[in-house]
C-alpha cells in the first residue's frame, strides 16, 4: 500500500483539520441559533399571532361597521319615506331605533329628522332635546352648529336672551357659516327682552356683512326700521347761536361814495318842504 508522498499527506491533514473546523463553526452555529431561540422565540411568535389577530380583527370590524352602515341606511330610507307619508308613528320608530343603535352619521340624521317631526306636532320641548341630541351626537363640526342653532330656534320662546347669547356665542363669532344666522336669533331675542342697543349691534353687524344673503340683509334692515321706532337714535344737536344784532351804521362811518350819494338825495329835496311843513304846524 502506497501511503503518497510528503507533500500529499500535508494536503491530506490540512483537508482533514478544516473539515474538524467547519465542523466545530456549524455547531457553534446552531447553538447560539438555539440560545436566540429560547430567548426571543416567544416573543416572535407572540407578535407574530398578534398580527394575525390584529389583521384578522381589522377585516371584521370592516366588515361589521359596513353591514351596520348598510342597515342604518335601508332604515333610514324607509323612515324618511314615513315622514313623507306623513306616517309619523311609524318614522318616530324607525328613527329611534337608528338613534339608539345606528352609526353617528345616521344616527345623527335620525335625531335631525326627529325634532323636525316633533316641530311639525307642535311640540317644541320634544324637539329642542332632539336636536340637542344630534348636536351630541355629530361627527360632523357644520352638522352640530345647526343643529345647535335649530335647538335655540326650536326652544327661542322659552329661553332667555342670555340662554340665545350663551348657546349660539362660539357659532356667531369668526367666520362660522352660520355666524349670521346665529347673530340674527341674539339680536331677535335681544330686541325682544328690551336689550335694543346689543340688537341693534347685531343687526347693523348682519346689514354691512358682505357675504350676507339678501334676504337676510332685509330682515335685518326691517328689524333695525322697528328699533328705530321703539328706542330712536339720540342724535346730538348743536345750539345755534344767536345772530348778531345789526345796528344802524353812522353816517360818517359810511364810505365816501355812500356819503356822497347821500349829500345828493339831500341836494335834490324840494326847497319848499320845510315851509309847508312849518305851515302844517301853524294850522294844528
Amino acid at each position: 500500500m502506497r501511503l503518497g508522498s510528503a507533500p500529499e499527506l500535508e494536503k491530506r491533514d490540512e483537508g482533514r483539520v478544516a473539515d474538524i473546523f467547519q465542523e466545530v463553526d456549524e455547531e457553534l452555529r446552531k447553538d447560539r441559533y438555539q440560545v436566540w431561540l429560547r430567548k426571543y422565540g416567544p416573543l416572535v411568535l407572540g407578535g407574530a399571532v398578534a398580527v394575525v389577530v390584529l389583521v384578522g380583527g381589522w377585516q371584521f370590524w370592516e366588515s361589521w361597521s359596513e353591514n351596520r352602515r348598510d342597515t342604518a341606511s335601508d332604515t333610514y330610507a324607509a323612515a324618511a319615506t314615513q315622514v313623507e307619508e306623513a306616517n309619523w308613528d311609524s318614522a318616530a320608530v324607525a328613527l329611534d331605533e337608528i338613534a339608539a343603535s345606528g352609526p353617528d352619521g345616521y344616527a345623527t340624521l335620525a335625531l335631525m329628522q326627529r325634532g323636525a317631526v316633533a316641530l311639525e306636532a307642535g311640540d317644541n320641548v320634544a324637539a329642542t332635546r332632539y336636536f340637542e341630541q344630534a348636536a351630541a351626537r355629530s361627527p360632523d363640526p357644520l352638522v352640530r352648529d345647526l343643529a345647535t342653532l335649530k335647538a335655540a330656534m326650536a326652544g327661542f320662546e322659552t329661553f332667555s336672551a342670555d340662554d340665545i347669547a350663551n348657546r349660539l356665542g362660539r357659532i356667531a363669532e369668526g367666520d362660522n357659516a352660520l355666524r349670521l344666522l346665529a347673530r340674527e336669533l341674539i339680536a331677535t331675542k335681544a330686541m325682544d327682552a328690551g336689550r335694543y342697543d346689543a340688537a341693534r349691534n347685531d343687526f347693523e353687524a348682519i346689514v354691512f356683512a358682505l357675504d350676507a344673503p339678501q334676504g337676510l340683509r332685509a330682515r335685518a334692515s326691517a328689524a333695525l326700521a322697528v328699533l328705530n321706532r321703539l328706542d330712536p337714535v339720540e342724535t346730538e344737536v348743536e345750539d345755534a347761536t344767536e345772530a348778531p344784532v345789526q345796528t344802524e351804521t353812522p353816517a360818517d362811518t359810511l364810505p365816501a361814495e355812500n356819503q356822497a350819494e347821500d349829500a345828493g338825495d339831500v341836494a335834490t329835496m324840494p326847497e319848499d318842504a320845510p315851509a309847508e311843513a312849518g305851515e302844517g304846524e301853524e294850522q294844528d
